[in-house]
């Protein structure tokens, strides 16, 4: 589906290179991206507005149920990557910075791509406004 979208619109930017064409071919290259990802609200089986209760709620009941200790054998190994998958989207969800960032289609626990945006957002390769191996960290929350 999106690579048809992706095909379409890179024969049109062929035909006449637009700000138009440019935009649409970067739109599709980036849901399909998001379609091959992990889907947590998926994974949780839960709306993309639900509230943090209703995620925990989900997340209780899916852990009580994949847990690898209720498995054997092959059940078991599927079981465990189920768990680590429950338990990676409720982290992401219940964290309003996280959420923010799985929704604008950023994986938040994707080490790669997390490590693909420090290099291309900063290019000393280090934060220049960092502690200094201090520990400490600062959220400001403005109302």
């Amino acid at each position: 589906m999106y690579d048809d979208a992706i095909n379409d619109y890179q024969r049109a930017k062929e035909l006449e290179d637009t700000q138009r064409t440019q935009d649409g071919l970067q739109r599709a290259q980036k849901l399909l991206k998001q379609s091959q990802k992990r889907d947590y609200y998926k994974i949780l089986g839960v709306k993309r507005n639900a509230r943090k209760k209703e995620i925990n709620k989900a997340y209780r009941k899916l852990a009580m149920e994949w847990h690898p200790d209720k498995h054997e054998g092959e059940e078991k190994k599927k079981a465990e990557k189920m768990f680590m998958d429950i338990a990676a989207a409720k982290e992401v969800l219940t964290d309003p910075d996280m959420r923010q960032k799985f929704d604008n289609g950023e994986d938040p626990l994707d080490p790669e791509e997390q490590q693909q945006r420090q290099q291309w957002g900063n290019p000393f390769g280090f934060n220049p406004f960092g502690s200094g191996g201090g520990g400490h960290h600062f959220k400001f929350h403005f109302n």
